[in-house]
């Protein structure tokens, strides 16, 4: 019922756009064309927002040219072509476009559709950083960090400041890290630098900002489980993988809340869809930004990991979940075959009990194999009983591979 209504009401807002668009004349109807587009984008229906855009850029609207770029540059409702994605950014840069000097910045840096040149896009960075872009101030100063130049460490931390000052949480976020990675600072300032850090984490944090959230419930862990326990609440509604995680095992072990291994499992799952989840670039209402970052940052992967083995022991005992071995046997396969050592070994184990699998040994050995070369350490001695143990059997259940 509440899909029905939820689509009946995306129905209804779709056809009061083409209404509005039909009444509104030309060419006042073209910002709120638009929108409608990026409307269109956002709902997933990339097809749509391409025609649009692409009628609206064929009229000289410079922000739907800036759009229809992302389309193209993001080989979204058509084919990826950086060299059309390059020449719409620079027409709707020179018209004035803020999120087009962004976007073609990223093309610069990377070299897609034109010559790499790093000097033009740290340039168009600063001035679309001084136009009030959002995002561009932490680009132009990671552009910083990878040229290394003379007194990069400085130049970094001014811009990060300059975008924390504004209020961008990315940034306020960025600059803490800077502070909290930064061992080599003296005695005497190390104890502005932790206010400091936690000033602009909590700044980060209020404004919803799920990695800050985070970096807070490690960081008052000790000296305040309740506030932990509030921001590892509050970063895994955000959709952060390690903290979903570390609220799936308290709920496990029952530590800081009562024990629910039916609700531990919910979390695992949620941490273990991470790996799925699509890698949508931000919208900046009217504009789109062609803005990437690594699907899942290192601490996040290795939570999709954990998640996924520390689910299938749920489904080996039968807690919170039925007991299926074969399901157990799939999340660990996963987590196995994107390198976990920990996991290959008790597939391994699995395979050699026949529990959830047929039982194998070849298999037993080739899942072993991947635990050592994942450098997983307890796997080598256990690698070397087998292999010996092998030497004096006959091969009959074995299947390398």
């Amino acid at each position: 019922m509440k899909l029905l209504l939820k689509s009946g009401l995306y129905a209804c807002f779709g056809l009061a756009v083409l209404v509005i668009l039909a009444l509104v004349p030309l060419p006042a109807s073209y910002p709120l064309k638009n929108r409608a587009g990026v409307w269109l984008y956002e709902q997933g229906h990339h097809e749509a927002a391409f025609a649009l855009f692409q009628n609206l850029a064929s009229f000289g609207h410079a922000p739907a040219a800036n759009n229809l770029g992302v389309l193209v540059n993001l080989g979204l409702g058509t084919k990826q072509r950086f060299g059309e994605a390059f020449a719409l950014y620079e027409r709707a840069a020179q018209a004035g476009v803020v999120a087009a000097k962004y976007n073609l910045a990223r093309l610069y840096e990377r070299g897609l559709g034109t010559l790499q040149d790093l000097e033009r896009a740290e340039a168009l960075l600063a001035e679309a950083a001084e136009a009030g872009n959002p995002f561009a101030r932490i680009t132009q100063a990671r552009l910083v960090e990878h040229r290394q130049r003379p007194g990069w460490q400085q130049r970094k931390e001014g811009l990060l400041r300059q975008a924390a000052d504004a209020g961008h949480p990315e940034a306020q976020y960025a600059l803490g890290m800077l502070f909290y990675q930064d061992d080599q600072a003296p005695i005497e300032e190390q104890a502005r630098r932790s206010a400091a850090i936690m000033a602009w984490w909590q700044d980060a944090a209020r404004q919803d900002h799920g990695p800050a959230q985070a970096s807070l419930a490690v960081v008052f862990q000790e000296s305040d489980p309740v506030q932990a326990l509030h921001w590892l609440r509050r970063a895994a509604d955000n959709g952060i993988a390690s903290a979903q995680l570390g609220l799936a095992q308290r709920l496990a072990k029952g530590k800081d809340l009562p024990q629910d291994h039916q609700a531990a499992a919910a979390w695992y799952r949620k941490v273990a869809a991470a790996a799925e989840r699509p890698d949508r670039p931000p919208v900046g209402w009217p504009d789109l930004y062609a803005y990437h970052h690594p699907r899942l940052r290192p601490a996040e992967w290795q939570a999709v990991q954990i998640a996924r083995l520390e689910l299938a022991e749920l489904y080996l005992a039968g807690l919170g979940v039925p007991q299926d071995p074969a399901r157990a046997a799939e999340l660990l396969r996963s987590a196995a075959e994107s390198g976990w050592g920990q996991a290959a070994v008790k597939l391994a184990e699995l395979f050699r009990k026949g529990e959830g699998v047929p039982q194998d040994l070849g298999q037993t050995r080739r899942w072993l194999r991947a635990a050592v070369e994942a450098g997983y350490q307890p796997a080598v001695a256990r690698l070397e009983a087998l292999e010996a143990e092998l030497e004096g059997r006959a091969p009959s259940n074995r299947t390398d591979g």
